[in-house]
């Protein structure tokens, strides 16, 4: 055995080991709380997905921007889901790339009610698919007849 290692050296190895568990605490504590609810965490995954060659955009950036804004108000901030506003931009569609900038715009939304959160995030898919249901085979049946290869 060393006999240059003494208690007062392994003490401090111990106090190294202990604020290294604290400093791990303290930032599990914070991606908790930053995110409580892993929207965040969600939404990179949902981006890390998604593929998407500009070349084959239909439309100006700005339009996807506006019209994912658009639908969130539509899906998830009016009581009254308002279908009308949801169909005249899922019509525009024109290829995979369009329906993935759309998705991608819209990311992950948490749902609350007032100031209180609901616990429930979605994503486009799923606000449509919740929401307005009725409409999911009339949007894939478009996507069919435009050959594309997503649907709701």
């Amino acid at each position: 055995m060393n006999k240059n290692f003494t208690d007062q050296n392994a003490m401090s190895i111990v106090k190294m080991g202990v604020v290294v568990l604290v400093l791990y605490v303290i930032y599990k504590l914070y991606q908790k709380i930053s995110d409580p609810f892993g929207t965040g965490a969600e939404a990179d995954r949902l981006d890390d997905v998604i593929d998407i060659k500009k070349e084959n955009l239909t439309y100006p950036s700005y339009w996807y921007t506006t019209s994912a804004k658009t639908l969130e108000n539509a899906l998830l901030e009016d009581p009254w889901e308002s279908e009308s506003e949801v169909s005249a931009i899922i019509w525009q569609i024109q290829n995979d790339d369009d329906i993935a900038l759309l998705v991608k715009e819209f990311g992950v939304k948490e749902l609350w009610y007032g100031f209180v959160p609901a616990l429930k995030s979605y994503n486009l898919v799923s606000a449509i698919q919740t929401y307005i249901p009725e409409m999911v085979e009339h949007y894939n049946n478009h996507f069919e007849g435009w050959n594309m290869k997503f649907r709701f």
